[in-house]
């Protein structure tokens, strides 16, 4: 099944898809601006706490498949904190160290606690906006777009970006399943040369199919724009109440956080 089956199997068929969408992204962004803003280990594990259980227990999400989403992000997020954490000197320069070709690599407890405050900023902010992505259309996203004034060039640009990549996704998973089924995988050398092949087999097929997807909006008339039909969602009292909570227990966390740390 294609990650792109995935995701809007989850936004149409989510209990959460029948609440308006502006309000969901609002709730979302908001989420995000305060952990970025406030920078407060205790909020970021508060938002992410509760976006992964409104995600899965309200949204109804598979466990498995919401792993699998967070997954992709989590390796460059770590990646970025490992390189937050450790230095580089040409002397010793700390007690946690290791020396290696006649450099010391090295922690410190100040680049440890950055490291995992920026790793659990990110994961906030990433599962924050999961609540509208995976309980709210493509097209539905776009029209919230689309009212805010944003030029329907980009609006465009966007639909079109964010179904294409879970085609391109699919075709370098079957290019995988090819490569392991004629032994392309079986070791290191074989897994770096066959990685060579999918990405520039992938960069020739995208042109392709990028051609055909033009040449198929073409045919059926498109001009520069497309319409949807959109059903009108208005903001429910229960989901403004439970917003306005979470907020304000977001704001109480922050200020226990603060008491406590402080």
């Amino acid at each position: 099944m294609l990650v792109y089956d995935t995701l809007e199997q989850y936004s149409v068929n989510s209990p959460l898809n029948k609440y308006n969408a502006a309000f969901k992204m609002a709730v979302s962004l908001l989420s995000a601006v305060f952990v970025l803003a406030l920078n407060n280990i205790a909020v970021s594990i508060y938002v992410l706490v509760m976006s992964v259980i409104i995600n899965i227990a309200v949204g109804k999400v598979n466990l498995r498949d919401y792993l699998r989403l967070n997954g992709a992000a989590f390796y460059f997020i770590i990646a970025s904190a490992v390189a937050l954490a450790v230095d580089i000197s040409s002397v010793e320069v700390a007690e946690r160290n290791i020396n290696l070709f006649g450099f010391y690599f090295y922690v410190t407890d100040e680049n440890i606690y950055k490291a995992i405050k920026i790793t659990l900023n990110a994961e906030a902010v990433i599962n924050a906006v999961y609540f509208t992505s995976l309980s709210t259309s493509i097209w539905e996203i776009t029209d919230v777009l689309r009212k805010l004034k944003v030029p329907e060039s980009i609006v465009f640009i966007i639909d079109m970006t964010y179904r294409f990549i879970f085609v391109l996704y699919d075709t370098y998973n079957g290019m995988t399943i090819s490569s392991k089924s004629r032994m392309g995988e079986k070791n290191f050398y074989s897994q770096v040369r066959s990685f060579g092949y999918k990405a520039s087999g992938l960069f020739l097929l995208s042109l392709s199919k990028a051609d055909k997807y033009y040449d198929s909006l073409v045919s059926r008339g498109y001009k520069g724009g497309m319409s949807f039909f959109y059903e009108k969602k208005p903001v429910e009292r229960n989901l403004v109440l439970f917003s306005a909570l979470y907020f304000v227990l977001l704001l109480i966390v922050f200020w226990v956080g603060g008491v406590i740390g402080g």
